[in-house]
C-alpha cells in the first residue's frame, strides 16, 4: 500500500517497521515542526467545525 500526503516536511520518525500491521488511528509518521505543521493547531478546531456542519 502506498501512503501520501500534499505536504513538503520532512519525516522526523517512523513510528512502524516495513511491513508491520497497523491499527486505525496508530501514528505512523512524525513529520518535523515546518511552518505548515505550525499551522495545524490553529487549524484543527476550522476542521472539526467544518465536519459538524457538513453532516448537518
Amino acid at each position: 500500500m502506498t501512503i501520501s500526503a500534499n505536504v513538503t516536511e520532512r519525516i522526523q520518525s517512523l513510528s512502524i517497521r516495513d511491513g508491520a500491521a497497523v491499527a486505525k488511528g496508530q501514528v505512523l509518521a512524525v513529520l518535523a515542526q515546518g511552518r505548515k505543521t505550525q499551522s495545524l493547531p490553529r487549524a484543527a478546531p476550522n476542521c472539526a467545525k467544518h465536519r459538524r456542519n457538513s453532516s448537518a
